[in-house]
């Protein structure tokens, strides 16, 4: 779904007779139909998706989405936790080999790196709170996955395990 879908659906309304009849003589529908609507937006334009991380065990990992420079910038910054299967995926137009770091951020995290091949290139541990220190893996990447730390060692995920991110947008 994409940033035309509520004005398409609308259009569809106001367009349609034997539907602008029905509302007229219900008004009731009219506001269940707006109340629909306006609960839907988030729905219509979450940035959310889905990654699979298979190490010795599987992990499905719910993750927002950051695949502008303001969402990159901000990331998991002034966050207190996330929920152990809950995460942030860092998507970039091309590979490169950018540097991510903790700046206001309070939680423990691990950073999975990846590439369009979907196999993990590196994985580190990052220290809440340090402002100095940058990570990165050595090598291009596009994707890059925070989660809780100590997270990849339960379930056995090393570089070259596979990585499935299962719905999400693309940049």
């Amino acid at each position: 779904m994409g940033k035309g879908v509520l004005p398409m659906i609308m259009d569809i309304m106001e367009r349609s007779d034997r539907f602008n009849s029905i509302i007229r003589s219900r008004p009731f529908i009219k506001a269940f139909l707006f109340a629909v609507m306006f609960f839907s937006l988030p729905l219509l334009y979450a940035k959310d998706c889905l990654v699979i991380l298979k190490g010795n065990k599987s992990l499905t990992i719910q993750a927002e989405v950051a695949d502008t420079e303001a969402l990159r910038s901000k990331g998991l910054m002034k966050r207190k936790k996330i929920d152990r299967n809950k995460g942030m995926l860092f998507i970039f137009k091309k590979p490169g080999n950018y540097e991510f770091w903790m700046k206001d951020t309070f939680i423990p995290l691990t950073i999975i790196f990846f590439g369009d091949d979907q196999k993990v290139i590196k994985i580190l541990d990052m220290e809440p709170l340090n402002e100095k220190k940058r990570y990165a893996p050595g090598k291009p990447y596009r994707y890059a996955l925070e989660i809780n730390q100590k997270i990849t060692e339960k379930i056995g995920l090393q570089e070259n395990s596979s990585v499935l991110v299962l719905k999400g947008q693309e940049p």
